[in-house]
């Protein structure tokens, strides 16, 4: 147990050492893939590596500096009823513990002072609510396809002045978690999924065999109302579908 405790107290030191001298969290989270670095423990059906958001988790959490907070969140409302809620910062309650501390005081203000000022230059801010409409992805296959070689998101990235498409995984994590390094033109690939589109799925005759099957249903005697109504609402969406 104290070898694991020093082996993870040298590696957030060197987490919050890299990004003192400017390096970006993705270069981060890439390095310590390629290097084979044992990542924290993945939520289920997330991928197993070190990704900027789990660089940034090690940054804030306190815990690192020695302390302990309490108080963070409240179970029940004014009222007493059970609803769990955060508490305003002022109200929480922080310990000192040094024997916990993995890093000095002087290296997480240096580390915070060097991403306070990577945010001025981007134009980031942390906790900063996403604008009406961040949630609907204006770019066609961003959130619908995934990668064929790790099964990550396909991003909206830029090559050269291009928008283009590539995997997620590769470009925040490196290639030690993902070698598909491809980038495809965004228009091409648009322009080739929505022809693929309009030749096999809304195909005239493609949607009458359709119909044909879904009729054939309604036609058996197992068939409720409720399978009725999802049909008809079905053929309506196809009517639409083609119209357009």
């Amino acid at each position: 147990m104290r070898r694991i405790g020093l082996a993870v107290g040298s590696l957030v030191r060197r987490i919050f050492s890299m990004v003192t001298v400017g390096i970006g969290l993705r270069k981060v989270a890439q390095t310590l893939n390629a290097e084979g670095l044992r990542s924290p423990r993945a939520r289920a059906g997330r991928h197993h590596s070190w990704a900027p958001s789990s660089i940034r988790a090690v940054l804030f959490n306190r815990l690192y500096k020695g302390e302990v907070v309490w108080g963070r969140t409240k179970k029940r409302d004014a009222w007493g009823r059970r609803k769990e809620s955060d508490r305003p910062a002022n109200e929480w309650v922080v310990t000192t513990v040094e024997p916990l501390r993995l890093v000095s005081d002087e290296l997480w203000a240096t580390a915070h002072e060097s991403l306070q000022s990577r945010q001025k230059a981007y134009g980031f801010k942390r906790g900063s609510a996403r604008p009406a409409g961040a949630y609907d992805s204006k770019y066609l296959l961003t959130g619908m396809v995934e990668c064929g070689v790790c099964g990550g998101t396909i991003v909206q990235t830029w090559n050269g002045l291009k928008p283009a498409y590539r995997c997620w995984h590769n470009h925040s994590r490196g290639r030690a978690v993902c070698a598909n390094a491809f980038v495809v033109d965004m228009h091409l690939a648009d322009e080739t999924v929505l022809r693929a589109i309009t030749r096999d799925v809304l195909d005239p005759e493609v949607v009458g065999e359709a119909l044909e099957l879904a009729l054939r249903e309604l036609e058996q005697p197992a068939a409720g109302a409720a399978r009725v109504d999802t049909l008809k609402a079905e053929l309506t969406r196809l009517e639409g579908e083609l119209r357009r």
